[in-house]
């Protein structure tokens, strides 16, 4: 799997959250049957969407709405990420649409 600092200069958002910002993502969520992975950002209440091609190179896909706070994702072989909302209790599921290579 590719290595998330090349996903973080790839697109020039500064590795971590902190007092600066950027994204800040625990846990990532890869579906190897869509060759998506996901990064979560609690901060921004999105996720993330890459393609991991063959290479390793990753493109970004587009954004789904995510959970203040959820920085932590999970994906199913059905084509959803699931991702935590500490602030009401509970883990959200949203379908991944975006095409797979």
């Amino acid at each position: 799997m590719p290595r998330l600092s090349s996903y973080a200069s790839s697109y020039q958002l500064p590795p971590g959250g902190g007092q600066n910002g950027g994204v800040q993502a625990n846990i990532l969520a890869y579906s190897p049957s869509l060759h998506h992975l996901y990064s979560p950002s609690g901060k921004t209440s999105q996720i993330f969407v890459m393609d991991v091609l063959d290479s390793g190179k990753l493109t970004l896909l587009g954004k789904l709405p995510g959970a203040s706070r959820g920085f932590s994702a999970a994906a199913d072989d059905r084509g959803h990420v699931w991702v935590i909302d500490p602030d009401h209790g509970r883990v959200i599921r949203k379908t991944d649409s975006f095409p797979s290579h």
